[in-house]
């Protein structure tokens, strides 16, 4: 555990584990401890540490050979036998991964305009807004935006969740989420470079280079299938999440107001021409956060996401072996996921997120926080000399990768 992260005072949750849906069909999930306690900015600002506790038992180098191998071995392990790797198409998915500049500390595009305070009512929040939407406008994908006003202990406060669909039509949804608000200090500059402006980075990276592909594929399907086929598919949808954080101390009423005013409401709405809610049209809700420093480690904590997870050790291991990581690591040795149980059957962390009011409500959630969490995690040093640009570049080739896996996108 971080030396930086102490247990106190520990509540034991127990008895509303079920009634919140926390339990899957192997109650793994069926405990929950949890704990809020206060630690100090160098400053001498006051900020709240976020910890739950529990116990239960229970891309990319293009140059070579070796990336013909990696997509021969991706169509194998889940993917569709029937699909051949293109790579002449392979190569309009996803730029060589060496010369990605999107993700870029210094001069990104995607990146570096993130790297900004992003505290919620204020301009720079709303010129993020701005930057966020037009990205996703510019590459044709569906907007729907969640705004709403919520009291917070500094007074009403106005959030908005953006929510991008590339192709809304389809009843399935593969989603990718963050964050992208920062934390309010008083009379202190904090951009939350980790927290969560890289998280926000790769996902507009993903959607950017994955664009073209998602667009051939759902020609083909409209082509092939007609547009009950293309209503049958599964889309990549992501979700930026606002009011992430407290402003003051994280409770209850003051901490995720917008994936809470979010779930509520898709726990209520149906998608067009169905009756299922938005909700049940989730296959998985990928949750990225505190990401972009130097050797985090990932574990997978819910078993009901253990073969998404597992999914992403599959495309690590493949780029590692053929040495497309910017950070490998030995040869069949992971550096980021292992494909293992992780704290399944053994000790359990429960960390405090905006997938928790969907997790209550049966949604099917990959938590892809390190642990232990970055030494600058609420620190006025998470900015972008806390960075690692490789770090951050390996990872968002290893999600690419699984969106494709996930939505076959390899033939395209």
């Amino acid at each position: 555990m971080n030396d930086s992260i102490q247990l106190v005072n520990i509540k034991k949750r127990t008895g509303d584990a079920e009634e919140e849906g926390l339990l899957n069909e192997q109650n793994f999930e069926n405990v929950r401890y949890m704990e809020r306690h206060k630690g100090q900015f160098k400053s001498k600002t006051g900020f709240l540490k976020k910890i739950f506790y529990g116990i239960s038992f229970s891309i990319l180098g293009i140059g070579s050979i070796f990336l013909i191998l990696i997509l021969l071995r991706l169509v194998g392990i889940g993917g569709n036998s029937e699909n051949n790797v293109s790579i002449e198409k392979y190569v309009n998915v996803v730029e060589k991964h060496s010369k990605n500049t999107n993700l870029n500390i210094a001069d990104g595009a995607l990146l570096t305009p993130l790297l900004v305070e992003r505290v919620v009512g204020t301009e720079s929040h709303q010129k993020v807004q701005e930057f966020i939407l037009n990205h996703f406008t510019g590459l044709n994908w569906d907007v729907e935006k969640d705004s709403f006003e919520d009291y917070t202990p500094l007074g009403v406060k106005p959030f908005t969740n953006y929510i991008f669909t590339k192709n809304p039509k389809a009843e399935r949804r593969l989603v990718l989420a963050a964050h992208y608000d920062s934390k309010y200090f008083n009379n202190i500059k904090f951009i939350g470079a980790t927290d969560s402006s890289v998280p926000c980075a790769i996902l507009m990276d993903i959607a950017e280079n994955l664009n073209f592909a998602l667009e051939s594929r759902d020609e083909k399907i409209l082509k092939e299938q007609g547009e009950e086929g293309l209503k049958k598919s599964t889309t990549l949808q992501m979700i930026f999440f606002d009011g992430e954080e407290a402003f003051q101390d994280w409770t209850n009423t003051d901490s995720i107001y917008g994936s809470k005013h979010l779930a509520e409401k898709w726990d209520k709405e149906t998608l067009y021409g169905t009756t299922s809610t938005k909700l049940q049209s989730i296959d998985v809700l990928v949750l990225l956060d505190l990401l972009g420093t130097k050797n985090p480690t990932f574990t997978n904590y819910y078993k009901s996401s253990e073969a998404y997870f597992n999914s992403l050790a599959e495309v690590e291991s493949m780029l590692n072996d053929q040495k497309q990581l910017l950070t490998s690591s030995d040869i069949n040795n992971n550096k980021y996921f292992s494909k293992s149980e992780g704290l399944i059957g053994t000790t359990k962390l429960f960390i405090d997120d905006d997938h928790k009011p969907f997790l209550r409500k049966n949604v099917p959630i990959l938590h892809i926080i390190p642990y232990p969490f970055p030494n600058v995690w609420h620190k006025v040093d998470d900015n972008a000399n806390a960075l690692d640009e490789d770090t951050i570049k390996d990872l968002a080739l290893i999600f690419k990768l699984f969106v494709v896996k996930q939505l076959q996108l390899n033939n395209y």
